[in-house]
């Protein structure tokens, strides 16, 4: 597997291009379920403290463990993932905290280390080499859905993994609820007007950084509808037209960026409290941003659909000019 860079397989931003072909049909049929994970090609991603372990000995590449290093009753002893398989085989993720101490050390070493997704991410996006990062986000999150959700939503009875890892069962049978792993919706749009574009900044934002404005969906709300009421709510502006840009897979926890161009009435920004700070910046300052010559302020990285609804609305400018 080689990593896509800031592209996944399909286009898109970092974390997308997912290569496996994830085997929906194998989750429900448990013979040919135990079959892969029988096989002897089988790759498991192990996560401490949901950090997957990387081999750091040049640059960083996931570290496969092999089934024979963990416990023999591995598959009911740790929560697991069945996350597909590509021509080299099958690849689980499995969830190292449930071993003890002794065995986690022996799994670990002086370059078998247990490290972030984004600092993975960075790394990697950088030196365009190692493993796909779209499948250590899908690890990450489906390892996480797991270990928050394991009482049962409608009875508060305790729940069982099926379907591979990508369901859970209550496991009280006068409930017997399926809950499944769900995904928060979030726009993300740069609003424009003109040669024009908004950019705010949140205070856990790295100093000096300004990125589009971003916000959960609600219920019953379409795209369109959740980029105007963000953009009414957090800088009081006022929406004409909304533009589908792209989708970025986000796993912290487990959200999906859903990028947009939003076109706006050209005011001055009135910021509520979710925002620090908001400016409108001309093309010719945020030509400078991007590349930093600005000195004061700076945008996303490059792994952050917010760095590419930027660029990409910066470079259409520049192609009409």
């Amino acid at each position: 597997m080689v990593l896509t860079g800031g592209y996944g397989k399909f286009g898109g931003p970092f974390f997308a291009g997912n290569p496996l072909d994830r085997g929906d049909g194998l989750r429900s049929n448990e013979a040919a379920l135990q079959k892969c994970l029988s096989d002897s090609r089988l790759r498991i991603i192990g996560l401490r403290d949901l950090k997957p372990l990387m081999n750091v000995a040049k640059g960083l590449d996931v570290h496969f463990i092999t089934a024979s290093e963990l416990p023999a009753d591995w598959q009911a002893r740790l929560p697991w993932v069945y996350l597909g398989a590509d021509e080299c085989g099958p690849i689980t993720a499995v969830d190292l905290d449930a071993l003890d101490q002794k065995m986690i050390d022996r799994l670990l070493s002086d370059h078998i280390k247990a490290i972030d997704l984004r600092s993975i991410a960075m790394q990697t996006s950088a030196d365009n080499d190692g493993q796909d990062a779209s499948i250590l986000a899908l690890a990450k999150a489906t390892i996480d859905w797991h270990r928050r959700h394991g009482f049962c939503a409608e009875c508060g009875g305790p729940t069982n993994s099926q379907r591979g890892g990508f369901a859970r069962q209550c496991a009280d049978a006068a409930c017997a609820a399926m809950h499944f792993p769900r995904t928060d919706p979030v726009v993300i749009m740069l609003a424009v007007h003109g040669d024009q574009c908004l950019l705010g900044r949140s205070a856990h934002f790295l100093p000096g950084v300004y990125s589009a404005l971003a916000g959960f969906m609600e219920p019953g709300e379409s795209i369109e509808e959740a980029v105007a009421r963000e953009l009414s709510e957090e800088a009081g502006l006022t929406t004409n037209s909304v533009r589908y840009f792209a989708s970025q897979p986000w796993p912290f926890p487990s959200s999906l960026m859903i990028g947009c161009v939003a076109e706006v009435d050209f005011t001055a920004p009135v910021i509520d409290d979710e925002l620090e700070d908001a400016r409108w910046f001309s093309r010719k300052d945020l030509a400078r941003i991007i590349i930093g010559e600005h000195g004061e302020v700076a945008v996303p990285t490059t792994i952050a659909i917010g760095y590419q609804l930027i660029k990409a609305w910066l470079d259409g400018h520049r192609d009409k000019n």
